[in-house]
């Protein structure tokens, strides 16, 4: 019987639970497909689900949710792909730290030939996340204004790229000098270091405050962003790597309880599944994605590439708060028979 690896956490803790398994090759069900994974894009949701926090999922389990391989084999139900195609899956399913996967079909995204599986595994689910923001959720327009905490993220360097391509003044929070000539690589107009009072270093630069707040921190970052916000700005959060947000009086966005920040706000929490849950704007998002790169008018900056069986170094990078770009997991295939 053939098997294969998977990088497997049989309880949920930290990066040492996951573990190298032999298991047996998935079939896949009529309306999907197997696919022979090829790269792995380490994301901080993988690091979320293995520790058990936030998120509610159940141990045993294998993280991953974004891939890129080659189609083994098709469910008999499957029409418009076939044996050999490239793809990419991209949330929210996990189970992708393994040699091989299944998929429902119409959550498929083609891969351009022409795009190593590397970097479609870099670029997916960041890249779209950060097209999601700039391209559906704000519209950003010439002359706005943005604060995109952590600038020199996966997540942030493609945003500060879309902002800029869009015509903003981009203003970036990083952790490190180092972060910082990064994010300034990447065209982040003003980058603020460290932990100090971004909203009156902002307001140095634009008294008004700016028109939207990319905030996938969370924890006390949230707060600060409020402040830097101008009048009728709109808070954008998409993820919480720093720890959640305490609640909040829907009241605050008024400006009228003291707490420092302008009024008419709006707050809003984007979520990419929910963009992408018809097949058809995934994919739509993805070649836009995928364009843009291959146009050289986004660049992906990979930090490092692990192997597969070194899964949980990667998170431990991750967790280090000291990782730029994007980390991605090469998947050489060693299926033994038994």
């Amino acid at each position: 019987m053939r098997d294969m690896m998977a990088m497997v956490a049989r309880t949920l803790g930290p990066a040492d639970v996951l573990r190298p398994e032999r298991m047996p090759i998935p079939e896949p069900a009529p309306t999907e497909v197997r696919i022979k994974v090829e790269a792995v894009g380490v994301n901080y949701v993988d690091v979320q689900h293995r520790a058990g926090f936030p998120y509610s999922v159940q141990a045993p389990l294998v993280p991953g949710i974004e891939a890129v391989g080659t189609i083994e084999k098709v469910g008999n139900a499957v029409t418009g792909w076939q044996i050999g195609d490239r793809v990419g899956v991209a949330g929210p399913m996990c189970g992708w730290y393994a040699e091989q996967a299944c998929a429902p079909a119409e959550r498929l995204i083609p891969i351009p030939q022409r795009l190593s599986s590397t970097l479609a595994a870099a670029v997916m689910l960041q890249g779209m996340t950060a097209h999601m923001l700039t391209e559906t959720v704000t519209h950003l327009m010439p002359g706005q204004a943005v604060l995109v905490h952590a600038a020199a993220g996966g997540v942030g360097l493609h945003l500060v790229q879309l902002a800029k391509r869009r015509g903003a003044m981009v203003f970036g929070t990083v952790s490190s000098q180092s972060k910082a000539l990064l994010a300034r690589d990447y065209g982040c107009d003003h980058v603020l270091v460290g932990t100090q009072d971004w909203d009156v270093a902002v307001r140095k630069h634009c008294p008004d405050g700016v028109d939207v707040v990319f905030d996938g921190v969370g924890g006390s970052a949230f707060q600060v962003g409020l402040r830097a916000l101008r009048a009728g700005g709109h808070m954008v959060c998409y993820g919480q790597s720093a720890g959640p947000v305490p609640p909040i009086d829907p009241a605050q966005l008024s400006g009228f309880t003291g707490q420092g920040n302008q009024g008419s706000l709006t707050l809003t929490w984007s979520t990419l599944s929910d963009h992408n849950r018809h097949p058809q704007d995934m994919r739509a998002r993805a070649a836009a994605v995928f364009e843009l790169l291959q146009q050289g008018d986004l660049r992906v900056h990979l930090a490092a590439e692990f192997p597969l069986i070194e899964a949980a170094e990667a998170h431990r990078r991750l967790e280090s708060r000291n990782t730029t770009g994007k980390l991605v997991l090469q998947v050489s295939s060693d299926l033994k028979s038994s």
